[in-house]
């Protein structure tokens, strides 16, 4: 009973959380009627787009979740049955109940009996179906969507119900690579099913307004539309590996080899934000968008205080053009280390621990790290991310002042499967991850600045 106590709890919640976006839909729509216009405006038109999305997601969860309450009524009018014909019978020891969900732990949860990706291959294997090991991924996928409520279930495609257990995914955090700091900065979004681009209607040409003479006729420009496109594409992954090391492994090897092509994966991701070429089915980056602010550092000497002036240029430009600040500076490490190493003609460092706060500070460092957020520059939050090099150029690298918030990256769950047939003659197996995303910086690239040039060579020795 506890466990659909919680069923009916969540689709109640959802429910609500539908009603509520319901009321913010007929908002929205009232707006142009209050306002005599005859359409949505471009602002109106992603937030109609987005609130349908959650919508429709909810009106999939609500059905799931209905089917699966009206099986569990089932179940639990059959057990009560039984225990009123056992009570009937005076048969006390046969009144124990059918089900019973009295625990909260995973079934794949870290350094637990069962691994994921063995269940997974035992399940799928030629001629060595394992029914238990069947019933574990399938209640695995319940725990998914009722225990941590996330969209991983989704069905996009074929076995869309087994989606890697959640501490795995979080598994590449402590690894050796670079993770995905600035794509995690850009908003995000649930990629839609069935599409192959996302495409963001954009106004090219505003209207005007323009002061008027009694009598005089009002200014009177036609808006312009354009479409900002941006593929969905694929990026995936894979091992081959003796079988032997899934089924006689001591250690659970599959969740060793899975951990690595989640942080290959994380990395991939974040390094096609970043500067992805957007040909040969990549996705097109930041720093190969060719309409954003550039800012040109030249100097053969480069000096602390000139870097932090192209990154206030860089600050302003996006000010001056978006009309809205930017909400981060992302620069690689080396680019940070550097600037905390430089002091001014006093002797006194530009970057200064947080515990300082000199009133003449370029910056504040808050905490020492490789990844992620570590202080200010003017005022801005300033985030590390190893994924900007010096691939960009001969020996320079970057460093980005952006109001993020404008970037846009959907992204669908990302999935696994376990293959036998093509490597069957070896005895071998392949382990794939993969997924669909798509993402773009056209949104509005005057919300982006580059800061670059000769000034920006890759410090030695950081």
């Amino acid at each position: 009973m506890e466990f659909l106590d919680k069923l009916r709890a969540q689709l109640r919640s959802r429910l609500d959380e539908r009603a509520a976006k319901a009321d913010e839909l007929e908002a929205l729509l009232a707006v142009p009627a209050s306002e005599e216009r005859s359409e949505l405006n471009e602002l109106e038109t992603t937030q109609f787009a987005e609130i349908r999305g959650v919508i429709t997601g909810i009106d999939e969860e609500t059905v799931e979740l209905r089917a699966r309450i009206t099986e569990m009524e089932s179940v639990v009018a059959e057990d009560q049955e039984a225990r009123a014909e056992a009570a009937h019978l005076g048969e006390a020891d046969a009144t124990e109940a059918r089900i019973s969900v009295k625990s909260n732990e995973m079934t794949y949860r870290k350094n637990g009996d069962h691994s994921y990706f063995k269940d997974l291959a035992l399940s799928s294997a030629p001629g060595r179906f394992d029914s238990e090991a069947r019933a574990r991924l399938v209640r695995h996928a319940e725990e998914v969507a009722i225990e941590t409520r996330t969209n991983m279930s989704r069905t996009d495609g074929q076995g869309g119900e087994f989606v890697p257990p959640l501490w795995l995914l979080n598994q590449y955090v402590s690894l050796a690579r670079a993770g995905r700091v600035t794509a995690d900065l850009s908003s995000k979004y649930e990629l839609p099913a069935g599409t192959d681009s996302i495409n963001l209607p954009k106004i090219s040409t505003g209207s005007a307004v323009a002061a008027q003479q009694d009598n005089g006729a009002a200014t009177n420009v036609d808006i312009a539309t354009a479409t900002v496109t941006a593929p969905v594409n694929t990026y995936a992954g894979q091992q081959l590996f003796a079988l032997s090391l899934l089924e006689q492994s001591p250690i659970n090897f599959d969740q060793v080899v899975f951990a690595d092509l989640i942080a290959s994966h994380a990395q991939a991701i974040g390094a096609a934000v970043v500067g992805g070429a957007g040909t040969s089915g990549a996705h097109k980056g930041i720093l190969t968008n060719t309409s954003t602010n550039t800012i040109t550092y030249t100097a053969t000497t480069p000096t602390g205080s000139g870097v932090y002036a192209a990154i206030a240029q860089g600050i302003s430009n996006v000010a001056k053009n978006r009309y809205l600040p930017p909400d981060a500076v992302v620069m690689n490490p080396s680019r940070w280390y550097w600037l905390v190493s430089q002091v001014d003609t006093n002797g006194r460092p530009f970057v200064v621990p947080s515990a300082g706060m000199p009133f003449n500070a370029a910056g504040v460092a808050d905490e020492v790290r490789a990844e992620g957020m570590v202080g200010t520059i003017a005022g801005v939050p300033v985030y590390l991310d190893p994924n900007i090099g010096s691939t960009y150029s001969t020996d320079q690298d970057r460093v980005i002042v952006a109001r993020f918030s404008d970037l846009a990256l959907f992204e669908g769950p990302l999935r696994s499967r376990v293959l036998f047939e093509t490597d069957a003659n070896t005895l071998q197996v392949r382990l794939q991850v993969y997924s669909y995303s798509a993402f773009t910086s056209y949104r509005r690239s005057t919300a982006i600045s580059v800061c670059s040039g000769t000034g920006f060579v890759a410090p030695s020795g950081y």
